[in-house]
């Protein structure tokens, strides 16, 4: 009952019977307007195999907006590193060597980079389209990658108090230019229970002195138009300091 006395056995048995009722009370339908689009065998087979280029994640991300009336669209996949284009590369290395003669070449290939970029065209795509990027925090001390998007809640929204929430030492994320022209991203950290089943999320997460909120919950403001959350703290009949999320 106090949680002082770890068994185990008793744990397991407790997430047992939590799943047993969740089950008997959990409506049992699914919202026709969520739809997950998997990347699965039928599309590597059909498209390529993974990871696809990112002017095919541009192409797919303007159907789903223009041929299937998308509200919103979140990718729980990570960009944390550019995209090369080897073919670009190849062509530069030409013009600066073996056709260095053809200076009309150069001036080209410089004039058709942002086209030829499939960063820039995946980033010209999400620009125009409300979308969500997820990205992953860290419990170790590795180098960070990409960049973070804005903080749901820092010092000066808090007041210096402090939410009890668990708390990233690095990060994984998008780089600039996709985050640049998204609406929001939110972390897909998962933390299962010793049975290796996910049986709650965190809505936020600490890194440093700020908070950032859950993929999950990016989606929910974003598709309800919701405004920035804003802390509420007060007291209980105890005295006891209580926290609460509104929007």
């Amino acid at each position: 009952v106090t949680g002082y006395l770890p068994l185990p056995l008793l744990q397991r048995l407790d997430w047992q019977i939590y799943d047993v009722r969740l089950r008997a009370t959990m409506p049992n339908t699914i919202d026709p307007n969520i739809v997950i689009i998997d990347i699965d065998e039928k599309s590597l087979s059909e498209v390529g195999r993974w990871p696809w280029s990112r002017d095919k994640l541009a192409a797919l991300n303007h159907n789903l907006f223009e041929d299937y009336q998308a509200a919103l669209v979140g990718y729980d996949i990570f960009f944390s590193e550019p995209e090369q284009n080897a073919s670009l590369i190849k062509l530069k290395e030409l013009a600066s060597t073996e056709l260095s003669d053809i200076p009309q070449l150069s001036q080209r290939l410089d004039a058709l980079a942002n086209k030829l970029d499939p960063d820039q065209q995946f980033a010209n795509s999400l620009q125009h389209t409300p979308s969500i990027l997820g990205y992953y925090f860290k419990t170790d001390n590795s180098p960070n990658l990409g960049v973070l998007p804005r903080p749901s809640l820092d010092q000066s929204t808090l007041h210096h108090q402090a939410i009890a929430t668990y708390s990233a030492n690095s990060y994984s994320a998008n780089i600039a230019l996709l985050q640049a022209n998204v609406v929001n991203a939110g972390h897909v950290l998962s933390l299962p229970d010793a049975d290796g089943i996910n049986r709650r999320s965190q809505a936020l997460i600490r890194y440093k002195n700020d908070y950032y909120e859950s993929f999950s919950l990016a989606m929910v403001q974003a598709a309800l138009e919701m405004q920035a959350l804003t802390p509420k703290f007060k007291t209980n009949p105890l005295n006891k300091y209580e926290q609460s999320l509104e929007w």
